[in-house]
């Protein structure tokens, strides 16, 4: 409860700061994506805990370096690795991803995403997953909300899993902030999951309702530097775990709200 109070007296304190006009040049010009844009991205990303649908996957960090083509008209392709961030440093899974981007109207865009895992390690909550089919939808509501649908489907050996996720966010822009020509954004936002869990069922046998429910919501606030070709990135999440869909894991391994930390660093080259 503490953790919430200090997150909305934080965003009151950004609302009124904005407000007043702090934030910065506001003849800036706002984002706007395009397709014809060609871009490469190095990063790397540190994280305290892997978490899937609520579920704890992992209780140690992992190191998560990426690289994202996006090429002209939409089309986009990637690959990640995490890799565990003790003794071993073994490497716990690797993604390939293919998408398209899709822009409807200035402030409405979509997407549609293949991902194929190789998961080494199989205590992962997720490693009964090969594929995933991701279609997500996105909304600015203005300046004051953005609001982005996702909707998954999972396939595996024998198996298949669906999920919606409802994710509400508000960006506090700030041009100009510690430098000309930069940018610094804080990120509120609220996430709200359902869906089946047949294929984590597979890994994880306490799990006794695979049918379709609430899995897990989320409360994050993030903040974002942009300066030249570089991106730095650091988020505080705090997921709070269905009890109801998962009584007797709750039990077993004390399945309890997880709150976690992610840092990154991005290089782009245009």
């Amino acid at each position: 409860m503490r953790k919430l109070k200090f997150i909305v007296g934080l965003l009151v304190t950004l609302t009124a700061i904005q407000a007043s006009g702090a934030g910065g040049n506001k003849n800036a010009p706002q984002s706007n994506d395009s397709t014809n844009v060609r871009e490469y991205d190095f990063s790397l990303e540190y994280g305290s805990t892997r978490l899937y649908r609520g579920i704890k996957s992992t209780s140690k960090p992992y190191l998560k370096p990426s690289f994202l083509y996006s090429a002209p008209k939409g089309f986009y392709a990637g690959v990640a690795s995490y890799l565990s961030v003790d003794s071993s440093f073994a490497i716990d899974e690797t993604d390939f991803n293919l998408g398209y981007d899709i822009y409807f109207s200035k402030h409405t865009e979509g997407s549609i995403e293949l991902t194929h895992f190789f998961v080494e390690n199989k205590q992962l909550a997720n490693a009964s997953i090969k594929n995933e089919l991701e279609f997500t939808v996105s909304h600015r509501f203005g300046k004051i909300l953005n609001t982005k649908i996702y909707f998954d489907s999972e396939f595996g050996s024998g198996s298949t899993d669906h999920a919606l996720t409802l994710d509400n966010s508000h960006d506090f822009i700030f041009y100009d902030a510690f430098a000309e020509d930069d940018k610094f954004t804080i990120q509120p936002s609220f996430s709200l999951s359902a869906g089946t869990l047949n294929l984590a069922k597979k890994v994880r046998k306490e799990i006794t309702n695979a049918g379709f429910g609430l899995t897990n919501y989320d409360v994050a606030l993030s903040a974002c530097y942009e300066t030249g070709s570089f991106v730095f990135e650091v988020a505080l999440d705090y997921d709070v775990p269905s009890k109801k869909k998962f009584p007797v894991l709750s039990k077993l391994l004390k399945l309890e709200p997880v709150l976690y930390f992610t840092a990154s660093i991005t290089y782009i080259i245009d």
